[in-house]
């Protein structure tokens, strides 16, 4: 669930049993969403007025996981109502980014985006998948795509159909593409949006809906713009909509279900802007009338 006001507003909330969680802007903290008092503040994780950075809020194993910044940059915490908050891992490097950590399990473990320190002798990595141990607290590489210092920049991880997808560079020429790995960290190039070097279709949002895994991306040779495309085995990427026709984009992005819909934020190109979209798995994709 994502919730986003203007300045000082919740930038992000997440919902773990009966608790809904927001990060605030302004003070960088961790606070519950209480349907009557409001917001209740759970942990002032930086102190004494500094930014705490909390972000990219996402539950797994039973716990709410997010990225904030104590001292020495950003690390991963975890936190459950029951048994409060506790900073698990050590080691990310400093350029690591809260915003960016697309948090996300898969088969028992808890995977995100960041740079972790090299074992002596080895790396360094650049920003890659990494795996958390959450036993010992440790940070570790799960899969370089790319080697060196560059770093993929794993995003959008998503789980379908037993497998990581995600959106990543394979090479510096590829861009970023469509890939997915197996609970053994094999990894597949999934789809190549662009042959051109250095243009990936550059998915994001991925999102499960009705056995399909969609996506925003732009496939520079089909010449549709950023366009609803969706990916399903055996019968790979396809375009589902050119919701704003011809070579302008539509920009569809911010994807979430519910009701047996799929929403999703986009410009038809109609003149409304960027407004609520919805689509229904077989009708086009159509604007969502708000009765004021």
């Amino acid at each position: 669930m994502v919730v986003q006001r203007g300045v000082g507003g919740p930038l992000v909330g997440q919902a773990l049993g009966k608790h809904l969680f927001l990060c605030l802007v302004t003070a960088g903290v961790l606070a519950n969403a209480d349907p009557v008092s409001g917001p209740i503040l759970l942990a002032d994780i930086n102190p004494h007025g500094l930014d705490g950075m909390v972000m990219e809020l996402a539950v797994a194993q039973g716990h709410l996981f997010f990225g904030a910044t104590q001292t020495g940059g950003i690390q991963m915490h975890k936190y459950h109502p029951d048994s409060g908050l506790k900073r698990v891992s050590h080691q990310l490097v400093k350029g690591t980014e809260s915003i960016n950590m697309h948090v996300c399990e898969f088969d028992g473990k808890v995977y995100f985006q960041s740079e972790v320190t090299p074992p002596y002798g080895s790396g360094p990595y650049g920003i890659e998948l990494t795996k958390l141990d959450l036993q010992y607290g440790n940070a570790e590489l799960a899969h370089s795509f790319v080697s060196g210092p560059v770093g993929s920049k794993p995003a959008f991880m998503t789980v379908f159909q037993s497998r990581l997808f995600l959106s990543a560079m394979g090479s510096e020429a590829q861009g970023r593409e469509l890939w997915s790995l197996s609970n053994r960290m094999s990894a597949t190039l999934e789809h190549e949006f662009s042959s051109t070097s250095g243009l990936g279709g550059d998915p994001k949002y991925l999102t499960v809906f009705i056995n399909k895994l969609y996506m925003q991306a732009d496939s520079h040779d089909a010449e549709v713009g950023v366009e609803l495309y969706s990916y399903l085995d055996g019968r790979g990427v396809e375009l589902v909509a050119d919701i704003n026709p011809g070579a302008a984009s539509s920009n569809c992005s911010h994807m979430a279900v519910a009701n047996n819909l799929l929403y999703m934020s986009a410009n038809g190109g109609n003149g409304a802007g960027q407004e609520l979209w919805a689509y229904d798995g077989t009708d086009p994709p159509s604007m969502v009338v708000v009765i004021v």
